[in-house]
């Protein structure tokens, strides 16, 4: 299951919410959608909502290690806090930090729109 949600290819979705140490530039979007190069490959296209000025939502299918502040830093801006809000359709955010629970396998493929 860890590597269906984690692997690329699956897409899906894994949303992030972000504080940077600065404001964002207005390119920050297009940065976003048109992926960075890492280690010689470019990322997949990223979705970008502004909260505020240093507040961000972005959405990856991707799982590269340390993708979402690599993405910041193609920006500018350094991360000074990050937080996964959801896995595909399954929102985290009423989870405490530390907090679980558990979700029978079928309700979670049904969830994270994939099958098993």
């Amino acid at each position: 299951i860890v590597n269906t949600l984690l692997k690329g290819e699956n897409e899906v979705e894994k949303e992030y919410e972000v504080v940077g140490d600065k404001e964002f530039s207005q390119s920050a979007s297009q940065i976003m959608k048109s992926g960075i190069f890492i280690d010689g490959h470019k990322t997949l296209p990223a979705k970008f909502v502004l909260l505020t000025p240093t507040k961000a939502r972005i959405t990856v299918v991707e799982g590269k290690n340390r993708l979402i502040r690599r993405l910041c830093e193609a920006c500018g801006v350094h991360v000074k806090s990050l937080q996964r809000v959801r896995i595909g359709n399954l929102s985290l955010e009423k989870l405490k930090k530390g907090e679980y629970y558990e979700i029978p396998k079928k309700k979670l493929a049904h969830l994270i729109g994939v099958e098993l």
